[in-house]
């Protein structure tokens, strides 16, 4: 589990993520660790890094 212990949460959280297939949803998980790791590494500061990463998922999204 998430660390999810409200049963409302984690319904909503269920349904929310069933919008999405397995793929899209690990995509989705490389591009946030991606992200996260070009921060802690020193890459990019993290408001460049969240820019990044918003950029690339609206552009993945119009495809």
């Amino acid at each position: 589990r998430l660390g999810i212990t409200a049963e409302f949460v984690w319904r909503k959280t269920l349904e929310q993520a069933s919008r999405y297939s397995l793929e899209r949803l690990t995509e989705l998980y490389h591009k946030l660790l991606e992200a996260d790791l070009s921060i802690k590494t020193g890459r990019y500061d993290g408001e460049l890094a969240l820019n990044i990463l918003v950029a690339e998922l609206c552009q993945q999204h119009k495809i």
